[in-house]
């Protein structure tokens, strides 16, 4: 009987949660730690810091997206009220 599953199966990798500036702030702060620690190149830690810095600003400009629909919304809903 045959499986196409492989006998010693690759480990997955730790998938990570960035998905607001507090876990990349978290994350990143382990990166120094690591990094202190010579677990990283600094190579390594600089790419992380700059993918880092560049998520943070997309996290940030889509919350500023969010509230400006929100208030563009309630804006709108006011002056229907106000007719």
């Amino acid at each position: 009987m045959t499986t196409d599953t492989p006998v010693n199966p690759t480990p997955r990798k730790r998938r990570f949660r960035l998905g607001t500036a507090e876990q990349v702030r978290e994350y990143l702060a382990g990166v120094v730690s690591r990094r202190e620690n010579a677990e990283l190149t600094e190579s390594g830690a600089k790419t992380r810091a700059y993918l880092g810095q560049v998520l943070v600003r997309i996290i940030e400009g889509t919350d500023l997206e969010n509230r400006i629909a929100v208030l563009e919304q309630r804006a709108e809903e006011t002056s229907r009220a106000r007719q």
